[in-house]
């Protein structure tokens, strides 16, 4: 009889219990749920590629010779060149990256700073042509995707007044 009479207290035990368990189970996957969401759109975020405009901030015929055979772009790069060659300069600033969401959006502009800073401005060079045709405070559209913590990496740049000019 008191056998019976523990068991029939654990089962009601384990009937109030349940409804618990069942909470407890919908709450961690709910969350993880809003995990994975919050980490799939930071991805889809920095995977987007983005459009703003720049401005012209100054020009630049660079030639390479023995005492300057290359150059650091934006990544901290060195780039060799071959003597002789030409570079025809183009410096920018990204004048927006609006409608990144915050907190990308502070993170964004801070990389940037920074990049300016450790780097210089951003430039562009392509045909002669391009560059005679450009000059200081021109708007330019550019194509950008956010890389790592905020980086912003150009894909393109391209001048609207004359867009099949490289």
């Amino acid at each position: 009889m008191e056998r019976e009479l523990t068991n029939k207290l654990t089962r009601s035990r384990l009937k109030l219990l349940w409804p618990a368990v069942g909470l407890v189970v919908a709450s961690l996957v709910g969350l993880v749920y809003v995990g994975f969401s919050k980490m799939h759109e930071q991805t889809f975020e920095s995977e987007t590629a983005r459009e703003t405009t720049g401005t012209v901030t100054q020009k630049e015929h660079v030639i390479f010779d023995e005492k300057n055979r290359s150059f650091v772009n934006g990544y901290n790069d060195r780039i060799e060149q071959p003597v002789g060659t030409e570079q025809w300069r183009v410096y920018y600033g990204i004048n927006d990256f609006n409608p990144l969401p915050e907190p990308l959006l502070k993170r964004v502009i801070q990389a940037e700073e920074n990049r300016i800073a450790d780097f210089g401005p951003r430039f562009t060079y392509n045909s002669r042509e391009w560059y005679d045709k450009i000059e200081p405070g021109d708007i330019l559209e550019i194509t950008y995707r956010v890389i790592g913590d905020g980086e912003v990496e150009v894909i393109s740049v391209t001048n609207p007044k004359y867009p099949t000019l490289h």
